[in-house]
């Protein structure tokens, strides 16, 4: 099922956009879109440097524009990162993703571990299977540094991916698509940065990045620099792609830092006069893409418009690129069911209210009758209503009883934290831990227990549970060997923090899936 509404976020290096779509029978319509500036500080070199400032300002522009979405997918920014076409071998392997994942961490501008990638297969029209690959990698901290941040503001993500991909997106419809018989150059000039796309028969094949030094003009340096990577790009067709159509088409997707928009698009025009030439620009948006013409479509940000029709129903060939992982994703899982853990509790002291309201009235009623037949005489019927009204008495201090229980178990969960300190004790789990139980205690202590590989691997877990927020302290209450397969069990308690309230609770492993940890990944 597709959610109707979809929210993009794209941040460039000085501004937020946002755009809010809604899927409908008779198409996609941009239904709000709107800018901010970016906290003093924010992001420096492409990277996130204040995720709290940033994701404020992003809450703060949502809600000064009554924006609500479903779905939310966000730009990636994060430097260095990786966006290339890879070819498989003659010979595919069999794990054709552990292959990628090889080929990643041979690239020299990222970490070799902590990775976050993700990629999708291409194939030109008329060929079986997916010879070649669209891959895309950054640092996984970069990546969820911002996921973490929004999600504590209510915002929680459902998608990360690079602006250049929801740019296509977004033109594919009106640019691209059923050009059978011309390449189709797509351009997305932001700031200095430009990337360069190539469709070859509407079929995504080329990718290159190109830092120009200096915001694009009409003319000067950086012109040149833009023009002589176009012509280095259809010049690579012309000789080495030997199926090329060798007809071209360019689309310069614009940002707002191009100066005289107008005089670069005949400037462009003037350099390339035998190919079609044309500007995106964030006033023609809705000329541009298969949007529902919007009077609110002035100034949108087309990558803002991709990523948000990334979470919608498209017939049109997509890259499905998702860097968000799946740990960050579990976030929104984890607060819907504490909602409905809410919900269905309330719902339960609605109905257990209603329940001794009837038996109060229906005990009034007993009493009326059992006070008009003594007033007549004693007879069978006056000792039936007297028994009826014991056990409707009976029954009403039962309901109320366990009412005022239940009152004090919602007082206490009032103010509760759990889905902050499950995800807080997920993320300082290592790899060699097995967690098969949790307790909590009086709202003041969470016993931890489970098995383990290594007495180190406890220690290392007690530890960096105490860098939570939510955790003052840890304390190894108890630790022993498993005879039958050599494991080690383990049982922490950690002391939480005063302003952390928590029920009593047990919460058992609910997989019946959950093993204990392989050997084989010790030392991981």
């Amino acid at each position: 099922m597709v959610d109707k509404t979809s929210l993009g976020i794209d941040i460039s290096s000085d501004k937020i956009n946002l755009a809010l779509l809604r899927q409908g029978k008779d198409g996609i319509k941009l239904l709000k879109s709107a800018s901010g500036p970016l906290p003093d500080g924010a992001i420096v070199d492409g990277n996130i440097k204040e995720p709290v400032a940033l994701a404020g300002a992003i809450k703060k522009l949502v809600s000064d524009n009554k924006m609500r979405a479903k779905k939310i997918t966000i730009s990636l920014l994060a430097k260095p990162f990786l966006a290339q076409v890879i070819d498989l071998p003659k010979r595919v392997p069999s794990n054709i993703g552990q292959y990628v994942h090889s080929e990643v961490k041979h690239c020299a501008v990222l970490p070799v571990k902590n990775l976050a990638f993700d990629y999708c297969g291409m194939a030109l029209s008329g060929r079986l299977g997916n010879s070649r690959f669209f891959v895309v990698a950054a640092e996984n901290e970069k990546v969820t540094l911002i996921a973490r941040a929004l999600s504590r503001v209510g915002l929680d993500l459902d998608a990360v991916e690079p602006a250049v991909v929801a740019t296509t997106r977004a033109l594919y419809a009106k640019k691209i698509a059923k050009k059978f018989d011309s390449n189709v150059l797509i351009a997305v000039v932001q700031n200095a940065t430009v990337s360069f796309c190539v469709f070859r028969r509407q079929v995504f094949d080329f990718i290159r990045f190109k830092d120009l030094g200096q915001t694009l003009k009409p003319s000067g340096p950086a012109f040149e620099r833009f023009i002589e990577q176009i012509n280095a790009i259809i010049q690579f067709y012309d000789i080495d792609v030997t199926d090329s159509p060798g007809c071209w088409e360019i689309v310069a997707a614009l940002d707002d830092s191009v100066e005289s928009a107008d005089k670069f698009g005949e400037s462009l025009r003037t350099v390339f006069g035998g190919i079609d030439v044309h500007l995106s620009l964030p006033q023609t948006v809705c000329e541009d893409t298969d949007l529902i013409g919007s009077s609110k479509a002035e100034n949108t940000s087309l990558a803002a418009v991709g990523l948000a029709m990334k979470m919608l129903k498209r017939p049109d060939a997509d890259l499905q690129v998702n860097l968000l992982s799946q740990e960050a994703a579990n976030v929104k899982s984890v607060k819907k069911l504490a909602l409905l853990t809410a919900n269905i509790a309330a719902t339960v002291v609605i109905i257990m209210i209603l329940s001794v309201g009837l038996l109060n009235l229906k005990a009034e009623r007993v009493s009326d009758n059992v006070l008009s037949q003594q007033q007549k005489g004693p007879s069978r019927e006056t000792q039936e209503m007297m028994k009826e009204q014991s056990i409707v008495s009976l029954q009403i201090t039962d309901l109320s009883e366990k009412l005022q229980t239940i009152n004090e178990i919602l007082e206490l969960n009032r103010i509760s934290d759990w889905d902050k300190i499950l995800e807080d004790i997920r993320h300082s789990t290592p790899k060699s831990i097995c967690i098969t139980r949790l307790l909590s205690q009086k709202g003041s202590t969470v016993t931890i227990e489970g098995q383990a590989l290594s007495y180190e691997g406890i220690n290392l877990f007690a530890d960096t549970l105490t860098k939570s927020s939510y955790i003052d302290s840890t304390t190894l209450a108890g630790t022993g060997k498993n005879d039958v397969d050599g494991l080690i069990m383990y049982s922490i308690s950690c002391s939480l923090a005063k302003e952390t309230r928590l029920s009593d609770s047990s919460v058992q492993s609910a997989s019946p899936k959950q093993k204990a940890p392989s050997r084989s990944r010790k030392g991981t």
